[in-house]
């Protein structure tokens, strides 16, 4: 599995989930999306990483692979510099009639990724790369 960033959605609200939008659903994209961004995080933070079995269009992801989707994200988060400004999330939720995960509860997911791949990726990006091609000594060359 490569490590890169998928943009985000964390913009889900009442009205998608009431109308049944494309955003008022956890669907197998979301999924995928919100799989590879944890490995992603998982690889600027240093922190371990739980794998899943993907589920596909003919199967149903488990409870216990949620779980481990969301202790992945949690990992990541308590690894980051910035885990103190990011809200913890819950990651031991239940089979059944219990309180079930919000559209809300996405969006937290998807945001506390967001904020720790920023963070990595504009430390990524200001560490000085020379093109292909310029000499070391020709500081112009550098991004």
């Amino acid at each position: 599995m490569d490590a890169y960033y998928i943009p985000v959605i964390t913009d889900r609200v009442q009205t998608d989930v009431t109308w049944h939008t494309a955003k008022g659903f956890f669907n197998l994209s979301d999924w995928q999306r919100i799989y590879e961004n944890s490995y992603t995080a998982s690889i600027a933070t240093g922190s371990s990483f739980d794998t899943i079995t993907p589920p596909t269009l003919t199967s149903i992801p488990t409870i216990a692979n949620l779980n481990k989707l969301i202790l992945n994200i949690e990992r990541a988060r308590l690894a980051s510099i910035s885990a103190g400004a990011l809200s913890s999330l819950r990651y031991n939720w239940g089979e059944g009639n219990v309180s079930a995960i919000r559209f809300t509860d996405v969006n937290l997911w998807e945001q506390t990724l967001a904020a720790i791949l920023d963070v990595y990726i504009q430390r990524y990006e200001r560490c000085g790369i020379a093109k292909c091609g310029q000499g070391l000594t020709r500081n112009n060359g550098w991004r």
